[in-house]
């Protein structure tokens, strides 16, 4: 079996349209794969912010609910202290009677 000219144009044509294939595959693989990379950056990155914006959250927390800072607030409420305090004390068992007559 003898090569022709047909032959060889026919595996040098579909040999080229191979490596071209198996290139353009490549080159979108590495896209692909450095736009994953990129993302992943980008969402650490957003990340590591969001947690260093929880910490001082957190801080401002617990500035705001410590006991001075509520009694500051208080005082400018214009709230007032009680000096004493009455109790009322209920004689019976219960606060309403009814009365069978009705």
């Amino acid at each position: 079996m003898q090569y022709t000219l047909t032959h060889s144009k026919t595996f040098w044509t579909l040999s080229f349209i191979s490596v071209f294939f198996l290139l353009f595959s490549l080159i979108l693989q590495v896209n692909y794969f450095a736009r994953d990379v990129f993302t992943i950056n980008d969402c650490q990155n957003k990340l590591s912010q969001l947690s260093d914006s929880r910490e001082g959250l957190e801080i401002n927390l617990a500035h705001s609910t410590s006991l001075k800072n509520i009694e500051d607030y208080l005082e400018n409420k214009n709230f007032e202290k009680a000096n004493q305090v009455k109790y009322i004390q209920i004689l019976e068992p219960s606060v309403v009677k009814t009365n069978e007559g009705f």
